[in-house]
């Protein structure tokens, strides 16, 4: 009688204890609302965390499983209750799914509800590449699949016909979405590749759940899709120099983690200056993926989850060849950005002009003015003391610099001269000799500076009397450390050697495309 007592009093104590865990943990659920038998669902869950779950619902098991970072996919099976009904999540014992389930119907035959699919699968392969790799395997599963359709049964039809209508909005949108390459800027792009990968990534984990033979080669089909245009977009994205590594003022590239004065800027105090300003772009890379840049981020994350789907998509591809289509359907191989890529420069716009905010934080210079015109930025500053006492200032020119997809900043080594040393202004003789002693005259030329500051356009060349045209129009330059003054056009510059003693002659030599070490002499007229 005692033994009785004690297991009466200690199956009361546990019951109780069952009841207060109960309340102490009650039951979450998520409530996905109206459903359909074979629809495919998507949804999020703070409760869920793993990348699998195994379900149940009325008695049959199936799988739950993400298709990225936080959202997960199920499909609905096509025999079960209607109704409201709750699905179990196995280790998870606080926590259900409740659906009301409504069965999926078709109006008309099957035929007729599944012709909109096959017009609109026959419209996306009129726009295939078939001569790219990835054109080519979604043309042979567009076509397995349809020729499979063909030996289908009545009643696996109709079944098709039922998946097709439970998510024709899904699938309409994954075949029909259009691609227009010359309306996308690459933000754009981007933010499609996105949706493209995301659509790619429910079909394929869909048709890896769902254990029906006849609606897993569609979605087999549909993944197909969606993996072209993801590719495509990839592509588009591939083709775009998207990164800029550096600025160059001047051809000088700018002091991303040096202080350097080796190659610099030539100010001169509250005068214009204008320089040509480039950046250095490039594709992207595969180390482009640890960049913090949001965009980039989340384009590198869809990527991410682009390789794992194909590995998904290669196991479904692999059963539809094996056990459906009996096809011999190619896997698709995992995609990859290189591991380098050359650097080109390019000529700065107004867009990147906008982007980029100099600044020079020295205390003794006031930066009065950075303008930009065609390629070219001008850049005033002055001394804060109108009585500096040396004869120039070295400091940096600053830039930070912000679009969708870079932030950069970086400086340039800047010497700020107290006074502008020399000018070209007003008409010049120019001599050019052939030989070292300046006796062999091959072009006696007039050139006329007019009245241009430094570094702008200024000069017009008239050899023998015949003016050029417009596009021979130069540039100058000096440089006080070496006291030469250079005039400029294209590829061809004109160094002499400047002697405040004799403001009006000078002897220099001809660089680069005009035949290096000829010797020339200018005097004012």
């Amino acid at each position: 009688m005692l033994i009785l007592a004690v297991f009466i009093l200690n199956s009361c104590s546990t019951d109780e204890e069952e009841s207060n865990n109960e309340e102490n943990n009650p039951i979450e659920s998520l409530d996905l609302g109206a459903v359909y038998t074979q629809q495919i669902l998507r949804f999020t869950s703070e409760n869920m965390i793993a990348e699998q779950y195994q379900a149940s619902l009325n008695g049959s098991t199936f799988k739950i499983e993400k298709f990225n970072a936080v959202e997960y996919v199920m499909v609905v099976p096509n025999t079960t209750d209607l109704g409201a009904q709750e699905i179990v999540i196995a280790g998870l014992d606080n926590f259900v799914i409740t659906i009301n389930i409504l069965e999926t119907l078709i109006s008309d035959g099957a035929q007729t509800t599944l012709q909109p699919l096959f017009d609109n699968f026959s419209d996306f392969e009129d726009t295939i590449d078939v001569s790219d790799a990835y054109g080519g395997t979604v043309i042979s599963i567009l076509d397995a699949f349809e020729e499979n359709y063909q030996t289908l049964s009545d009643t696996d039809k109709i079944q098709l016909a039922k998946f097709y209508n439970a998510n024709k909005n899904f699938i309409d949108e994954v075949v029909l979405a259009t691609y227009d390459r010359s309306a996308n800027s690459q933000l754009v792009l981007v933010g499609k590749y996105l949706l493209a990968v995301g659509t790619f990534s429910v079909a394929t984990v869909a048709a890896t759940l769902d254990p029906e033979p006849v609606s897993k080669g569609l979605l087999v089909a549909i993944a197909g899709i969606a993996l072209y245009k993801s590719y495509d977009f990839k592509d588009q994205l591939s083709e775009e120099t998207l990164k800029k590594v550096n600025m160059a003022v001047n051809y000088i590239t700018s002091a991303l983690d040096t202080r350097s004065m080796e190659d610099r800027l030539e100010l001169f105090n509250n005068e214009t200056v204008s320089f040509p300003l480039e950046t250095k772009d490039r594709i992207l890379i595969s180390s482009d993926q640890n960049d913090t840049n949001e965009n980039l981020v989340d384009f590198f994350d869809s990527f991410s989850i682009f390789n794992a789907t194909i590995d998904k998509l290669n196991i479904a591809i692999q059963f539809v060849n094996d056990n459906i289509w009996f096809s011999n359907i190619p896997l698709v191989e995992r995609d990859s950005f290189p591991d380098s890529a050359s650097i080109a420069d390019v000529i700065a716009n107004q867009s990147i002009f906008n982007s980029t905010n100099f600044t020079i934080s020295d205390s003794q210079v006031n930066l009065n003015s950075v303008t930009f015109n065609n390629g070219t930025i001008s850049i005033n500053a002055g001394f804060v003391n109108p009585n500096f006492p040396g004869e120039f200032l070295d400091t940096f020119l600053e830039f930070t610099y912000t679009d969708d997809f870079n932030e950069m900043e970086g400086k340039f080594p800047v010497r700020i001269y107290k006074e502008v040393n020399f000018e070209f202004t007003g008409t010049w003789h120019r001599t050019h000799y052939t030989d070292d002693t300046r006796t062999e005259i091959s072009q006696i030329s007039v050139i006329e500076f007019g009245t241009g500051g430094l570094g702008q356009e200024v000069l017009v060349i008239l050899p023998n009397g015949d003016s050029h045209p417009a596009d021979y129009t130069w540039s100058q330059s000096y440089n006080s450390s070496t006291s030469q003054v250079s005039i400029f056009w294209s590829n061809v510059e004109y160094r002499f050697d400047y002697d405040s003693n004799k403001p009006n002659y000078m002897l220099g030599q001809c660089f680069d495309l005009c035949n290096e070490g000829y010797n020339l002499d200018i005097e004012k007229l």
